[in-house]
C-alpha cells in the first residue's frame, strides 16, 4: 500500500514500530523534493534484501551524514556483496 501511496509516511501510523534508523531516516528524507517516494524506496530494501543488511546500510547513510536512497543502496550492495 505504502509503494502506490508515499504520502501515507506522513500519517505515521503504520511505522510506530519502525527501527531507529529508519525513523531518522524518515526524519530527514520526506522534506526534500520527492522524499516521500525515495523513503518508500529506502523502506522497500528491506522487503528484497536483509532487513538488518537494509537497516545497517541506513544507519552508515547517517553516519556518513548522506541520507540519500542512493547511498544507502550502494552501501547495502557493499555489505551484500562483501566489498
Amino acid at each position: 500500500m505504502v509503494q502506490r501511496k508515499p504520502g501515507a509516511l506522513r500519517n505515521g501510523a503504520p511505522f510506530v514500530e519502525m527501527p531507529v534508523g529508519f525513523r531518522e531516516l524518515q526524519d530527514q528524507v520526506p522534506r526534500r523534493p520527492g522524499g516521500d517516494r525515495e523513503m518508500v524506496d529506502v523502506l522497500s530494501l528491506a522487503l528484497h534484501h536483509d532487513e538488518q543488511a537494509a537497516l545497517c546500510a541506513v544507519d552508515m547513510a547517517l553516519q556518513a551524514g548522506v541520507a540519500t536512497k542512493t547511498h544507502a543502496l550502494n552501501l547495502l550492495h557493499r555489505l551484500v556483496n562483501g566489498i
